[in-house]
C-alpha cells in the first residue's frame, strides 16, 4: 500500500497544480470578459459558495489557506509530547488557558477532554478562524477566545505582522524577533493589539482560575511568563506549557530556574520531549508540574 501511494503521490500533486493553474486561467477570462464590479462580485460569490472543511482526529477545521489546513492536518502529529501531556493531565475539572491558540487545534482537542479552555491569539487572521472552528465543533460552552496579546506589561501595542497568511506564525509583541530560532523578520504590518499580563487579566475580568497555562508564542514566551508571576503563588495552577529555546535565546536559560522558585519542577520522562528536536535546534516545549 505504502508503494502504491508513494507512486501516485506525485502524480496527484500533478493534477493538484493543474487544477490551480486552470483556475487562474478561469479568473484570468473571467476578468477579460466581464465588467471590473461584475468580475469582483462573480469572485466573491465564487468564494462564498467554496467552504471548505476537513475532520482531523474527529474535530472539524475550517480551512481556507494550504498553511490553516497544515496546522489542522498535521496538530496530531508535530507536537506528540503535547498530546501525550493533554492526554495525561487534562480532564473535565482543568481550566486550560491556551496562550497563542492560532486556529484552535489544541483548544479544541482539550475542551474535547472536558477542559474549560481559555483561547488567546492577538493575529486577527487566526482570530476569525479559531472562532469558526470553536463554532464548527459545537464548543462554545467550553472554550472562550480573546484577540488579546498576553505580555509582561498591560496596555496598547503593536504586533508585528510576518505574512498575512490564515495559520500563519512568526508574529511578535513589540520586537521584530520571533520563530524557534527567534530570527529577526521584516514586518509587513503592525497590527495594533492590546496586551495584557496575564496576572491583570485575571485580576480585573471575571474568568475561571487556569489550573494549566500553555504557553506558544514564537520565543516570546518568556515574557508572557514574566507577565504571570502573581498567578504562581497560587496553588490551583498546577501545570505550566511553555516553549523554549535556550541554545539560541539567552532569556530562555533562566526559564527553568525560574520555575523551580515558583514551586515547580520540570517533567523530565521522553515521553514529553517531541523527537525533532532531538535532531535540531528547534524550540520545544518544557513541561512544569507544581511539586507536591
Amino acid at each position: 500500500m505504502d508503494i502504491i501511494k508513494n507512486l501516485l503521490r506525485p502524480l496527484f500533486r500533478l493534477a493538484v497544480r493543474l487544477a490551480l493553474w486552470l483556475l487562474q486561467g478561469f479568473f484570468v477570462v473571467l476578468r477579460l470578459v466581464l465588467p471590473k464590479d461584475k468580475y469582483y462580485r462573480a469572485r466573491a460569490a465564487i468564494a462564498e459558495r467554496a467552504p471548505t472543511e476537513c475532520v482531523i482526529g474527529g474535530l472539524r477545521f475550517h480551512i481556507n489557506h494550504p498553511i490553516s489546513y497544515f496546522r489542522a492536518r498535521e496538530f496530531l502529529r508535530v507536537e506528540p509530547d503535547l498530546v501525550h501531556w493533554i492526554d495525561d493531565f487534562i480532564d473535565e475539572k482543568s481550566i486550560l488557558y491556551d496562550v497563542g491558540a492560532n486556529i484552535g487545534a489544541y483548544s479544541l482537542y482539550d475542551a474535547r477532554k472536558g477542559a474549560r479552555v481559555i483561547a488567546f491569539e492577538p493575529f486577527a487572521g487566526n482570530y476569525s478562524l479559531l472562532n469558526q472552528n470553536i463554532q464548527l465543533n459545537g464548543m462554545g460552552e467550553r472554550i472562550s477566545a480573546f484577540n488579546l496579546a498576553l505580555h509582561d506589561t498591560t496596555g496598547v501595542n503593536v504586533l508585528n505582522i510576518s505574512k498575512f497568511a490564515p495559520g500563519g506564525a512568526i508574529h511578535a509583541v513589540g520586537v521584530t524577533r520571533a520563530g524557534s530560532s527567534f530570527e529577526e523578520f521584516e514586518p509587513v504590518h503592525g497590527q495594533s493589539v492590546v496586551a495584557f499580563r496575564l496576572d491583570d487579566f485575571v485580576g480585573m475580568f471575571d474568568q475561571p482560575f487556569p489550573t494549566h497555562v500553555k504557553i506558544d508564542v514564537d520565543g516570546n514566551d518568556p515574557l508572557v511568563l514574566a507577565g504571570m508571576s502573581g498567578l504562581f503563588s497560587d496553588d490551583r495552577l498546577k501545570h505550566i506549557a511553555i516553549e523554549v529555546n535556550p541554545k539560541l535565546r539567552e532569556t530562555d536559560q533562566g526559564v527553568v530556574d525560574a520555575m523551580e522558585s515558583f514551586g515547580f519542577e520540570q517533567l523530565v520522562d521522553d515521553r514529553y520531549l517531541n523527537p525533532s528536536v532531538k535532531i535540531s535546534n528547534k524550540a520545544y516545549n518544557a513541561y512544569f508540574v507544581r511539586k507536591t
